[in-house]
């Protein structure tokens, strides 16, 4: 059994293909493919989505906080800045790809 497991959300998948060329984004989608399965925004609960954005997150970083809570994770991996300085008091920790990959 694995110590880790990854959860990605559509929203997330979005975000990355407006970053990367799309050879990259879908050797990405491959790769998520055998990792997980991505799991539509529909599934998270309204309730944690406006808990959120009552804190004053961005609607889809209020989405993706209230995706990493709903899956239980421990850990939200990103390079995304307002998550990496804005957003403290979180029931997650928020690391960049590279301190993550560190710590595993």
């Amino acid at each position: 059994m694995s110590k880790h497991s990854i959860a990605v959300c559509r929203t997330i998948v979005e975000e990355v293909r407006t970053n990367l060329t799309i050879k990259e984004f879908n050797d990405f989608v491959r790769f998520i493919n055998i990792l997980t399965t991505i799991d539509e925004d529909f599934f998270i609960p309204f309730e944690l989505g406006a808990k959120y954005e009552a804190k004053g997150f961005k609607e889809a970083d209020a989405l993706i906080a209230a995706y990493t809570e709903w899956v239980g994770a421990d850990v939200l991996v990103t390079e995304n800045r307002h998550f990496l300085a804005n957003y403290g008091n979180l029931p997650f920790k928020v690391l960049t790809a590279v301190k993550c990959i560190k710590l595993i």
